[in-house]
């Protein structure tokens, strides 16, 4: 009686793990982190310092959505800004070099992303609190 209880009971918990894998999948399975950071040279500082971390949704709709993060320690008074950012993604190639584009925009940061691909280095063009364009490069976090 006890190796039914203990088959019923995996059968289950079987059964429910399937119905999460397919709820999932109707959600979008194919999602992925990235997080990017400016990459300022050892001999290059007061720049402003940007950190994106969102998640990547690669199929249907090709957008992505996280937290943008911008710190400036070099200016005194600069209160880390912190916002949820969004925005779609584009994938271009060329006959020589293929590239995404990731255009995110929150609460007082818009920019864009460039790079070979994610997961490759690359390049940020932003602007924060009404100011300035910004163009840095950057590297993939952890």
């Amino acid at each position: 009686m006890k190796t039914f209880s203990a088959v019923a009971v995996m059968a289950l918990v079987c059964a429910t793990s399937g119905a999460a894998l397919a709820e999932d999948m109707e959600k979008g399975v194919n999602a992925f982190r990235a997080c990017y950071a400016s990459d300022i040279p050892s001999g290059m500082t007061g720049a402003p310092e940007l950190t994106i971390q969102v998640v990547v949704d690669s199929q249907p709709e090709h957008k992505a959505m996280g937290m943008g993060k911008v710190t400036w320690g070099s200016v005194q008074g600069f209160e880390p800004m912190e916002t949820e950012i969004s925005g779609p993604w584009y994938y271009m190639c060329t006959m020589s070099a293929c590239s995404i584009r990731f255009d995110f925009s929150g609460e007082g940061l818009d920019g864009m992303l460039v790079a070979t691909n994610w997961g490759s280095p690359g390049t940020f063009k932003y602007s924060f609190n009404d100011g300035d364009m910004v163009e840095q490069k950057a590297m993939v976090c952890n």
